[in-house]
């Protein structure tokens, strides 16, 4: 027998509308069936086959420093932090790349191979002098070196360092350029930037009484050089190799060596620190 639905107290007969008392079964006035009562049914949840997308953990995504989230690293650029494109003016700026390997016979004829640089520097060290000649007189009517006598005593300077770390310090094998300009001698870096204005009142003394305490120390460098590229030449004459501590002081000692001689040319008013950096 089929159960009987629950009864409900506000129910009517749907003939003739007589309200209906809970246990009756058959109106009373009509005599027809009672009504099933019908229970709302539950709304419907919506399933999807698609899971929801997990929730990201704690602390996702990362904060910088400053508390915002983290920009994405772009593809290619592996870290890379580039450097400065630029010093601070009148310093010089003067590197050498460690070779991995050197030959074992150009060290024999290195001199030979340079002796017409050496004929160009000397005609381009006597136009140096008068250059810096008039260049004092500038800086100390009017407080600057004139630009392009600037340039031109830098690329002198900046020539000389190159037939070194070829002929004398045997750090490169490239052949270096007939040329003044910044970078046109790979292996090597010679640079500075152009300082605006420099001091009338330093010009007076810095190229023949300021360097004097710079070049004292210059000197006993030179010796201890000396030393260390005889022992140089005979490690490349049997391994093909500079020594990379001993090419860190080479390197060091022209440093210094370039920045006094910078200061001694009135390139620059930063005096030249007692450091091999």
């Amino acid at each position: 027998m089929a159960e009987v639905p629950p009864m409900s107290s506000n129910l009517f007969c749907t003939s003739c509308g007589y309200k209906l008392a809970p246990d009756d079964r058959f109106c009373p006035e009509c005599g027809a069936a009672r009504p099933v009562s019908v229970t709302p049914a539950a709304p419907l949840v919506s399933q999807s086959s698609t899971p929801p997308p997990p929730s990201p953990p704690p602390g996702y995504p990362p904060a910088t420093s400053f508390g915002s989230p983290a920009a994405p690293v772009m593809a290619g650029t592996m870290g890379m932090q580039l450097s400065p494109a630029a010093g601070e003016p009148g310093v010089l700026q003067f590197d050498v790349a460690y070779p991995e390997h050197l030959s074992r016979w150009k060290i024999f004829v290195k001199w030979l191979l340079v002796l017409p640089h050496v004929v160009v520097l000397a005609v381009l060290g006597v136009v140096l002098m008068l250059t810096t000649i008039v260049a004092f007189f500038a800086i100390l009517i009017a407080g600057r070196y004139p630009y392009g006598l600037w340039t031109f005593g830098l690329g002198v300077l900046r020539w000389s360092a190159n037939i070194a770390a070829y002929a004398t310090d045997l750090q490169r094998d490239e052949y270096p350029p007939f040329s003044l300009d910044a970078g046109a001698y790979p292996g090597v870096r010679f640079d500075m930037e152009y300082p605006p204005r420099l001091s009338r009142g330093l010009v007076l003394i810095k190229w023949w009484l300021l360097l004097i305490p710079s070049a004292f120390v210059l000197y006993f460098l030179q010796i201890a050089l000396s030393v260390v590229l005889f022992l140089a030449f005979f490690a490349i004459l049997f391994t093909g190799r500079f020594p990379r501590g001993m090419f860190g002081f080479t390197t060091g000692v022209a440093r210094w060596n370039y920045r006094l001689s910078a200061y001694a040319l009135l390139l620059t008013d930063k005096y030249p620190p007692f450091s091999l950096d």
